[in-house]
Order: structure tokens, then sequence, then C-alpha cells
């Protein structure tokens, strides 16, 4: 099995250009680009990087040597992990598929730090996609919900709620409500992100966000400008109470040009979406990927077999509102 090695060095990069808002960045170096694997991202100030096909995750905490941890399972098969975050007691949390020679479902594992004690949560027709925790330990999972023939369930909730020991306890959000006929919460795209009491949902394949409160309200769902003709948002995060995203293939109709790709923002509550490409020089060559937010720095991987760099979080308000 092929070892991945992360090393959690941090250097010191050449100054940017002078800007008012922009600081000196720093440049987080890994050996391994993970070429065909998912992006890694930020949880709590730790970096996470997941192999889906190894079921197994990285982690990576400040000045300390990256940690393998493997996903065991109690019974024989395969667990390709979806997505991973921690819970505010440092506990592991990912979602995914397990497959065996006789069956196929989404599962939810939780690994308690220290003793490595792991749980186990089959969801049967319940497919897990993204997962976050909220700082009450509340595990907070989206997914879809399919019959015995794989297909969606009308009227089913993509959103469901754990406690931190994996037991449901609520199921929200219909899927119409927030994908529309004959949509899917996209697995490879979407995004979710859990941050001041607020929970976002980024949905790609139907431009638009979900936002919950601590109580699990709904609030007004965003939906991003049509004047954009071609656009792709994800690896959201959230910091105080503004929502920070990768977008890609963002084309605006005559001038001026907007860019190919950028990271965006927006106050939650406030429905406007401001471009911070001027704000993080970012210039053409750039394919930004947001990674998260760690230690009060934004971190960005600026191509695609690049390093991981770090600024001063910006203010949504000073990049350009795409309109």
């Amino acid at each position: 099995m092929k070892s991945v090695k992360i090393l959690s060095r941090i250097l010191i990069t050449g100054a940017m250009c002078a800007g008012p808002v922009v600081a000196q960045p720093q440049t987080d170096k890994l050996s391994e680009t993970f070429t065909g694997k998912p992006v890694p991202k930020y949880s709590r100030g730790v970096l996470l990087a997941r192999d889906p096909a190894e079921s197994c995750v990285y982690l990576v905490r400040p000045g300390q040597q990256s940690q393998r941890i493997q996903l065991k399972l109690p019974e024989d098969g395969t667990y390709y992990v979806r997505d991973a975050t921690l819970s505010p007691k440092g506990t592991l949390v990912t979602v995914g598929t397990v497959k065996s020679a006789t069956n196929t479902s989404g599962a939810l594992v939780i690994v308690v730090p220290n003793t490595g004690e792991t749980k186990v949560v089959l969801t049967d027709h319940f497919g897990t996609a993204l997962v976050a925790v909220t700082d009450n330990s509340e595990i907070v999972v989206a997914g879809r919900e399919y019959d015995s023939t794989f297909r969606d369930i009308p009227g089913a909730s993509i959103l469901r709620i754990y406690t931190e020991d994996g037991v449901l306890v609520k199921k929200l959000l219909p899927r119409e409500m927030v994908l529309g006929e004959g949509k899917i919460l996209s697995i490879t795209e979407s995004s979710l992100a859990y941050g001041n009491g607020n929970v976002a949902l980024v949905n790609p394949s139907t431009n638009n966000i979900v936002f919950l409160d601590h109580s699990w309200q709904i609030k007004p769902v965003f939906k991003l400008p049509t004047s954009v003709a071609e656009l792709r948002i994800s690896n959201c995060a959230i910091q105080d109470s503004s929502l920070y995203c990768s977008l890609a293939e963002l084309r605006g109709e005559g001038p001026p040009r907007k860019p190919a790709s950028s990271v965006v923002a927006m106050r939650i509550g406030d429905q406007r979406l401001f471009d911070l490409s001027k704000v993080l020089q970012l210039d053409d060559s750039d394919i930004p990927v947001f990674a998260g937010i760690a230690s009060g720095k934004i971190v960005i991987r600026k191509q695609a077999h690049g390093s991981l760099v770090r600024y001063d979080v910006p203010d949504p308000g000073s990049g350009n509102e795409i309109k």
C-alpha cells in the first residue's frame, strides 16, 4: 500500500505586491500533490486529506507529523470515504460508502481520539455524501435517500442530524425544497459547512446555497446571479458570519470579463456575492481551489498541483460584487 507523506512545516514565501487588504502569504508545503484525489481541507485548524481508495484519512496538526487514520470496518467490505471533519472534542467523523460482495450502503464512521475506538453506523438506503459537526457535537450529514432500485425517493430529506454517538435524531430539508424537480445532490461537487451557529449546503446542480440556523430553521435560499452564464461552486467554509467558496468556470456576459475561476464570499443573510480574486491578487494563470480557514487564515491551493497558500481572511465586501 502506497504511503502518502505530508510535511506540516510552514514556509514563508516572498512578499506579494503591496495592497490594502492582503498580507504576506504563507505556504503549506505538501510532498503529495493528491493528483486524482480530493482536495485537502481544513477542519478546526487541522488539515484533513482523505484517500477514498485506501479507506483512510491523513491529519496534519500545526507543528506535528502527519497522522494516518485507517478506518476499520467490523465486517468484510471496502469503505470509500466521501467526506471527513473533526468535532470540537477532536473526534474524526467521516461519511462514505461501504461496498461488500452482497451489499452497498451509506455509512457514518466515528473515530474516538487517542483510543482509536471506531463506531460504524450503516445508513442503509441513505447515500451519505457530506458531513459537518456543530459546536454542540451534533453531526450533520447530507446525502440522498433511495429505494431498492437506487432511485431517489420523492419528498425524502437530504439532511440528517445525529448525536455525537451516531444516533439519528432528525431528518431535514425535503429534496424538492432544495434541489427542485429532476435534480440530485452532487456527491463530488457539493459542499457542507458549519460555523457561528449556521449550516450551509452548497449545491452546484441548482446554483443555490441553503442556510440553516442553530435551531435548524431554513433561512432564505441564496440563488447565484443569473448574469453568470456558467458556474460551479464548491469547497465552502464559514468564518464568523461569512461564507467562503471556490468558484470555477465563472464566465459573465459582456465586458468586463469575469475570471475563469476564483474564490468568492458572502455575508450570511446578505443576498450578495463577492469575487475575491483581486483582493487575493490572483491572476489569470491561477486556478484557485479554496481549502478552508485555519487559525484566522484563508487557505487556497492556487494550482492543481501546487501548495496550499494562506492569506489573512478578507472581508467579503472588499471584493467585487457579482451581479
